[in-house]
């Protein structure tokens, strides 16, 4: 099998080179050409035409690739090497390395949703999500300690039990105080405008450092979930987001399997996955914004 193999260095601990990650492979018996995360190198993984483009590194590595891969028949293989590895869970990908690596041959081949947000001439894909709230405010850099923390865990540092629980436990203090937004919002057709502090259009379940928003949401499936925290649900998703353990349960949001939102968007404490979007350099901002699917790419799904 010709396998081109693109790796983030930067991400997660570190654990594997490319070296390593080639040897890997070719020890299996593939061919093994390895590429950069730089556009350029992508491009030109892209077009030597391997059988697979095996991506290595987080979540924001990830969604790069797949963003890239939408519209071709290249499929994806994921080797989580970040520290949330939010994508890799979603589909399964969520084993050591070496066992992955061996499963390569026996995947099954789907096709992972690619997320697309337009606005005021503004335009975005994603693969994870796209909304306002708390994890819009965990980005913003009025909250350096919780950023910083955040970012911490993607980092090669640390992936402590502790630090996860320290996450989980400042995004529950953003839930409790975060503002009331009055958005119109219009899903596949039905009114659902309202108040609420945060309203996501998910393409996996869980976002952030870890956080459980919708435990049934596929990205596999050709639609996205529209959840939506309501005044009244503050303190039981926090309590929620706060116990890792799983003591509390997740308050009955308002949720919705759609193919097309069109929303409010906010002035602040908005994102595109893991960044604030649009950017703080920006000279303007969307007051409103469309939510659907642009396409989706192929990847191969380990048993």
């Amino acid at each position: 099998m010709r396998i081109a193999l693109i790796h983030n260095d930067n991400a997660g601990r570190g654990v594997y080179s490319t070296r390593d990650l080639s040897r890997i492979f070719r020890d299996i018996g593939d061919s093994v050409d390895t590429f950069d995360i730089d556009d350029l190198e992508i491009t030109r993984a892209i077009e030597s035409r391997p059988d697979v483009l095996v991506v290595s590194g987080g979540d924001g590595t990830v969604a790069k690739i797949a963003v890239a891969l939408c519209g071709t028949e290249i499929p994806l293989f994921v080797l989580p090497n970040g520290t949330a590895n939010n994508i890799a869970r979603s589909i399964g990908a969520d084993a050591p390395i070496p066992m992955l690596a061996g499963r390569l041959t026996t995947a099954r081949l789907e096709r992972i949703d690619i997320g697309r947000i337009r606005g005021d001439g503004h335009e975005d894909n994603f693969v994870e999500a796209a909304g306002f709230g708390f994890i819009g405010t965990m980005l913003q850099e009025g909250h350096q300690p919780l950023l910083q923390l955040w970012r911490s865990l993607r980092s090669r540092a640390t992936r402590s039990v502790d630090r996860w629980g320290r996450a989980a436990r400042g995004v529950a203090r953003l839930v409790r105080r975060q503002p009331v937004h009055r958005v119109e919002i219009r899903a596949d057709g039905e009114d659902l405008s309202g108040d609420y502090l945060a309203a996501e259009v998910l393409n996996i379940g869980a976002i952030g450092p870890r956080i459980l928003l919708q435990p049934n949401a596929s990205p596999l499936d050709g639609r996205h979930d529209l959840v939506l925290v309501r005044a009244e649900d503050r303190d039981a998703l926090a309590d929620f987001i706060a116990s890792r353990s799983g003591a509390a349960r997740c308050p009955p949001l308002v949720t919705r399997r759609v193919r097309h939102v069109e929303m409010d968007w906010p002035a602040t404490d908005t994102h595109v996955d893991d960044e604030v979007w649009p950017t703080p350099s920006s000279s303007s901002r969307p007051s409103r914004v469309t939510i659907d699917l642009r396409g989706a790419a192929p990847v191969l799904v380990p048993d």
